[in-house]
């Protein structure tokens, strides 16, 4: 009984708009259908489904991965404008350079002594795995030494190791670096070496498989004549860093790009007379080489190898026309 008054007593407080709630069995404030089915929809859309939630997650994906693409392509841009620059600041930074090499890495296979102001400038870009390297050696590896015993030329190579991924153990940078060493100690015997990295009983290639190891390459410079002291120093790697960096500066210059298959870039070998490319390979045949670099030198073949007589074109000029008859 005493519950029952209180609830009176509690009624009994309403107010005449409690009262007119209470009438229409409604509660104060209470939403109507039509507000409680809006209430329902707006309480379900703000709940993604799995659905919704996976496409959110695409989305994301979708959106990390085009700022991805689009970082990388600028990256690749920013290189290609930029990665020759960069490539010769390193190859300039390079602290361990054989002496008297060039800025743009090439090796001299002569004593300062020997350098002549008024030749011209040969620069043989070699790779010591390539074998048409090899057979461009054997045609033109015999006027070359007489032009530079005569000092009619100044003959650098540039020993590029761009195909060092297919070789065996480095071969490509460990040969490389050996010559710099052997022509930086011993440059009066750097062509002999050369030769001998080329003698088709050593030279590794695709066929042969071989994996040469440091102490035949020693045994190969001993072979040409170079001092054992030199020889056993020359794997030490103490130009891996030049020629290395030297290597990667000279694929990216575009002036020595070539056409291989319509793919155009850097190959070997590649001969530059005066600092421009000469390009020997549009002759009809390799033995055509020599004689043809001797007439673009201006020298007849008789020349060759005369101290008296300097090639025409000089220490500045371009080389001359390649004959008619040789292409």
């Amino acid at each position: 009984m005493g519950t029952t008054k209180d609830s009176r007593q509690t009624n009994d407080t309403y107010d005449s708009a409690d009262m007119t709630d209470a009438a229409t069995n409604t509660v104060p404030n209470a939403p109507t259908d039509s507000a409680a089915n809006a209430q329902t929809e707006t309480v379900t859309a703000s709940k993604p489904t799995s659905g919704n939630r996976i496409k959110v997650i695409f989305g994301a994906v979708a959106a990390v991965l085009v700022v991805v693409i689009v970082i990388a392509a600028g990256f690749a841009y920013w290189n290609k404008q930029h990665g020759l620059e960069r490539s010769y600041s390193q190859l300039q930074s390079v602290t361990e350079k054989p002496a008297h090499s060039t800025k743009q890495g090439g090796v001299p296979t002569f004593p300062a002594s020997a350098y002549n102001p008024k030749a011209p400038d040969v620069d043989l870009y070699v790779d010591f795995l390539c074998p048409n390297c090899a057979d461009l050696d054997k045609q033109i590896s015999p006027t070359l030494r007489k032009l530079q015993a005569a000092k009619q030329i100044n003959l650098y190579i540039h020993p590029v190791t761009f195909l060092d991924a297919k070789s065996k153990h480095h071969y490509s940078i460990r040969s490389a670096s050996a010559f710099a060493y052997v022509a930086a100690h011993e440059p009066g015997k750097a062509l002999d070496f050369v030769t001998q990295l080329y003698d088709k009983g050593f030279q590794p290639n695709n066929d042969n498989k071989k994996d040469i190891t440091d102490q035949q390459i020693v045994d190969q410079a001993i072979k040409a004549g170079v001092r054992r002291d030199v020889a056993e120093h020359s794997t030490d790697g103490t130009y891996k860093d030049f020629v290395e960096k030297a290597s990667k500066y000279t694929v990216l210059r575009k002036e020595l790009f070539v056409d291989i298959r319509g793919d155009h870039r850097f190959s070997t070998p590649t001969i530059c007379i005066n600092g421009t490319m000469w390009q020997y390979r549009r002759l009809h045949s390799l033995q055509d080489v020599t004689p043809t670099l001797i007439q673009s030198l201006g020298l007849e073949e008789d020349q060759v190898g005369d101290k008296t007589v300097m090639p025409s074109i000089g220490h500045h000029s371009k080389a001359l026309p390649i004959q008619k008859k040789f292409l």
